[in-house]
């Protein structure tokens, strides 16, 4: 069998990128669960990956970047998981806050960060998650990267929420 039929024939890989101290993150991981169970039975279509209380390397990112941000729904979750890349602004009597594209958006194309810039951002999250583990954290990792986060690395679909995880899992319960 050649290179090619094999990897033709290997299951997708879903990456869930959770913490499980959110509840939405906990909703999201037990729906992939058990989508994981009810539509693998027979034939293995996909695999989760579980990445607790990490965020995505520089690669991955520039990936979800360059792949999944084609439609609202990708850009949306997108910016939902990376806090930073939009940025905040309030009217004069505070009672509204706009959100800015993110910093160098340019229709669909999104600023990308150098190599040196993303690890900067992933050892800041990494040393908070550290902190937070601490009686007092100044600062929530969560302020760099925001879990849930599911990405279906084959379609170049993301999911945050139960409607978009819903939407990613549509294909595989449609190869039944």
């Amino acid at each position: 069998m050649s290179l090619f039929k094999t990897l033709q024939n290997s299951p997708a890989t879903i990456s869930i990128f959770h913490n499980k101290k959110l509840p939405a993150s906990g909703t999201l991981y037990r729906i992939l669960e058990k989508a994981d169970n009810k539509l693998n039975a027979s034939t293995q279509q996909f695999q989760v990956d579980l990445m607790t209380d990490k965020m995505p390397t520089f690669d991955q990112f520039q990936f979800l970047v360059n792949s999944c941000t084609a439609d609202e729904q990708g850009r949306s979750v997108l910016l939902d998981a990376y806090p930073f890349m939009s940025e905040k602004k309030s009217s004069k009597d505070r009672s509204k806050v706009t959100v800015q594209p993110p910093v160098g958006v340019q229709g669909t194309n999104w600023k990308t960060f150098t190599e040196g810039e993303y690890a900067i951002v992933h050892d800041a999250f990494e040393h908070l998650l550290a902190e937070s583990k601490s009686d007092n954290p100044d600062h929530d990792p969560s302020e760099v990267f925001r879990a849930p986060l599911v990405v279906d690395w084959d379609q170049c679909l993301v999911a945050g929420d139960v409607t978009s995880l819903e939407h990613l899992l549509a294909k595989y319960q449609g190869s039944k």
